[in-house]
């Protein structure tokens, strides 16, 4: 056979491994999704599924349900009498949802992902049935609200409940749906967000930005706050991760700012300069109402 000479190259083309990682990764995340099977009685709306006494499963028949299933039956028992004197109560129409059909809990939940929340509450009902408590979780699903294409398929798919693609967009007059419909928020007494946390995430430790920067954390997290305000429902729920200004959001949320700890710092993302650390929370009142109009970095107030 010909010897090789030295210092001369042999130039191959890509393998079949090489090209295959190249494609993999100029794929999003939308396109390398893939549903392991279609839902049950996809065909069916969910009032049509309650009468006839079957259940969707959102998530298809995998091998991890019964596991899910199992975590949430065990803390239903765990707190189970507490839960059935709370639905029993017939004292207080206001502080006592979820006991009867006429006093749901009402949920609607923004940057909704799956809407775990909504699945929850299903499940809790499934295990509560199970173990034949008296009294059951009375909840109707009312929006949701996610910006993903491919998660607004997944939630158009499996919950009959309004969706609505930009929290941002939710306090307009008339927001609309992901269909282009003009479509009034309905009426809701629980309200779960999971904002985005992008932003405020430790794994960004250089790049960090404060809820008033107004990146993707700050944006949809005031918007949330907003409609909080516009609407005002009995109870709320916001999830995010432990590196957020949690103390300044609840600021936010509860309209309550503490004078002890108006001049922690700590409670800002980023480290704030010599000249807004001499800035102090000043209101004015136009007699008709109070607006703060000047306020810290280090303090949540609209």
């Amino acid at each position: 056979p010909p010897t090789k000479q030295r210092g001369a190259r042999q130039r191959r083309g890509p393998t079949a491994a090489t090209r295959s990682s190249n494609n993999d990764q100029k794929k999003s995340m939308a396109e390398s999704f893939k549903p392991m099977n279609t839902p049950l009685f996809w065909q069916k709306s969910l009032s049509t599924i309650r009468e006839e006494q079957e259940y969707l499963d959102p998530c298809g028949m995998e091998a991890t349900d019964d596991v899910i299933d199992h975590l949430v039956g065990e803390q239903v028992q765990t707190i189970g009498q507490l839960l059935q004197r709370t639905l029993s109560n017939r004292n207080n129409d206001n502080h006592y949802l979820g006991r009867d059909a006429d006093h749901a809990l009402r949920l609607g939940t923004a940057c909704s992902g799956t809407d775990a929340p909504a699945l929850a509450m299903t499940i809790v009902q499934e295990q509560m049935a199970r173990f034949q408590m008296p009294q059951t979780l009375h909840y109707r699903h009312e929006f949701s609200c996610e910006k993903e294409p491919f998660k607004q398929s997944y939630l158009a798919r499996n919950f009959d409940s309004v969706l609505y693609p930009d929290i941002v967009k939710l306090t307009e007059d008339l927001p609309r749906d992901v269909y282009g419909r003009e479509t009034p928020i309905p009426p809701f007494n629980l309200f779960v967000a999971g904002t985005s946390c992008k932003n405020f995430s430790l794994l960004h430790s250089t790049q960090r930005s404060d809820i008033e920067d107004k990146g993707c954390s700050g944006e949809t997290f005031l918007s949330a706050v907003e409609l909080l305000f516009q609407k005002q429902p009995e109870f709320c729920i916001f999830e995010n991760v432990i590196g957020a200004p949690w103390a300044k959001m609840q600021e936010y949320v509860t309209g309550r700012v503490k004078l002890s700890t108006i001049h922690n710092q700590d409670k800002a993302i980023k480290k704030i300069s010599v000249k807004d650390d001499n800035r102090k929370l000043r209101f004015a009142t136009d007699g008709k109402a109070i607006r703060a109009i000047e306020i810290p970095k280090q303090v949540g107030v609209r």
